[in-house]
């Protein structure tokens, strides 16, 4: 049975993925997963508790270099990006197995900050949205296969100027990326209503081969998730309904880190989520077209 330690406890998904390692009389419990949740460390200590009381978690460490030592496996699950290259470190240090929760990073330096230091210590690390192994997103690349050749595509989700539209967009830039890789050449975006506080962002998305792709960045409308796929023989449209992201996200991350399969998701793919998200800041405030690759 592999330990895992949580570094954070400031994230609901503290909570959704106890109930899938931990919590056996859970309708989402997975019993053959071979790990179990042991430890939890975050700075707000009446949250921490909260948080292990619910999940179960056994252990409430008093430092996150004790949390790493106790630990198999790491997972930096703390909803604050920022601070997701100070928290992975204690684990790299270690050279513990490592899980850091999306967007990796708050900005790009600091993405390839942690992804040399993974490199060279030569850790399994990983970093995902766990959308992108839905059941609707599985099935929605199932039948874009069966359309043909796109040449046109939309990836559409809430955002917030909470923090940068990287918090909640990040969503919807990783199914991009998961679907048509990471070869994008320039981005162009607008805003519409302009410097509010509620607004809309559509994103241009021009790769070196494929479709045009667009990302709706929707701060003003409805909560939720759609995939669009358009060819010359056909249309896919796929809301994101399911609610088994989570499992599934978990199903695919343990193998991972405990080295039974291969991370499906480069370093590159992950650097690169982080330059499109900046590209699209940087193309709003300049009215340019932005190569994120470039930056």
């Amino acid at each position: 049975m592999y330990k895992i330690g949580f570094l954070g406890s400031d994230n609901s998904h503290v909570e959704k993925f106890c109930e899938i390692l931990n919590l056996n009389n859970h309708e989402k419990f997975w019993a053959e997963s071979g790990v179990k949740v042991t430890g939890i460390w975050g700075e707000d200590n009446e949250l921490t508790k909260k948080m292990a009381s619910y999940g179960k978690i056994k252990n409430i460490e008093t430092t996150p270099e004790s949390l790493v030592s106790n630990s198999d496996l790491v997972f930096v699950i703390t909803r604050r990006p920022e601070k997701h290259l100070e928290y992975a470190k204690f684990a790299i240090d270690q050279k513990k197995p490592l899980f850091v929760e999306k967007p990796v990073t708050q900005t790009i330096n600091e993405a390839k900050t942690l992804i040399n230091l993974v490199e060279q210590s030569n850790i399994i690390m990983t970093s995902f949205s766990t959308l992108r192994f839905s059941s609707d997103t599985t099935n929605h690349i199932k039948q874009l296969n069966q359309i043909g050749d796109l040449t046109f595509a939309n990836y559409l989700g809430p955002a917030s100027k909470y923090k940068s539209l990287l918090f909640y967009g990040i969503h919807i830039i990783e199914l991009m990326l998961h679907i048509h890789g990471d070869e994008i050449e320039s981005i162009k975006a607008i805003e519409h209503p302009k410097n509010e506080v509620e607004s809309n962002v559509q994103a241009l998305c021009q790769f070196k081969d494929g479709p045009l792709v667009t990302l709706s960045f929707i701060g003003k409308g409805i909560y939720q998730f759609q995939m669009t796929g358009l060819s010359k023989n056909g249309i896919i449209n796929t809301q994101i309904n399911s609610d088994d992201f989570y499992e599934k996200g978990i199903k695919k991350l343990i193998p991972i880190l405990t080295g039974k399969t291969k991370n499906p998701i480069t370093f590159n793919q992950m650097i690169r989520s982080i330059q499109v998200a900046e590209a699209i800041e940087l193309s709003l405030e300049t009215g340019n077209s932005i190569s994120p690759k470039d930056l």
